[in-house]
């Protein structure tokens, strides 16, 4: 279920922040804080109109006691009033840690795929305007937030996470197509660290358990040659 939010930042409003504000981050205040709205939403079972409190903003920073309602699903979860069913829905959400320097746009594509022009030129100007003081994301899927966030939040490279997600895929066979997510880093009983990956495995995901320290040695050769190399144009970080 799709929930309509307000307005998409317009481009030109973010270059004027920019050219007025000095390019900080801090100078767009509105986008600083949490922000809380409402909308109408139909029950896909019962069709009953239920009023909904959704978070089109979330700053962890300034509102930390929404973090793990939004990691756990319940900011992203309707319960209908009439039926009780819980339904997951979707809308536009700009995740903010100011603590770690850190924020993930979560941007949901139109009905066709398709993410609109006005939409891409504000992803552009954000991306450009964040990365100067910032590490900044752009994901497509709710879960994908969820993942940046755990990683970002367990100190970790998320290029890193990904190669080596890369790598467990051709070396166990798993199709490249696999939704396969980061979920956390555990200790043995001697305190070496353990990276758990979750893998769709029909209708549940099951838990790969693989040494920290062995998956990045296995990576580092690779990272290191694209150090070597020019970096992309900042657009294409998100």
């Amino acid at each position: 279920m799709t929930v309509t939010p307000r307005e998409p930042i317009p481009a030109d409003d973010v270059r004027e922040g920019i050219l007025t504000q000095a390019a900080s981050w801090n100078a767009l205040s509105d986008r600083n804080m949490s922000t809380l709205e409402k909308a109408s939403v139909e029950c896909p079972k019962c069709g009953a109109k239920n009023a909904l409190t959704y978070w089109p903003s979330v700053n962890v920073s300034v509102h930390p006691e929404l973090k793990e309602p939004l990691l756990g699903g319940r900011l992203t979860t309707l319960r209908c009033a009439n039926c009780r069913r819980r339904t997951k829905v979707e809308f536009d959400l700009l995740y903010h840690d100011m603590k770690q320097h850190m924020a993930v746009w979560l941007k949901y594509a139109d009905d066709k795929g398709a993410i609109n022009e006005t939409d891409k030129q504000a992803l552009g100007v954000w991306t450009s305007l964040m990365a100067r003081q910032y590490t900044t994301r752009t994901v497509r899927t709710f879960e994908r937030l969820v993942e940046k966030i755990r990683i970002f939040d367990h100190g970790l490279d998320d290029f890193a996470i990904e190669i080596f997600k890369l790598v467990v895929r051709m070396r166990e066979g798993i199709d490249l197509a696999c939704p396969m997510l980061f979920d956390s880093v555990t200790r043995t009983f001697f305190a070496r660290p353990i990276l758990v990956l979750k893998v769709p495995a029909g209708n549940r995901a099951v838990k790969k358990r693989y040494p920290l320290r062995a998956a990045l040695a296995d990576i580092q050769p690779f990272l290191e040659s694209l150090a070597a190399a020019d970096p992309p144009p900042i657009e294409e970080w998100a």
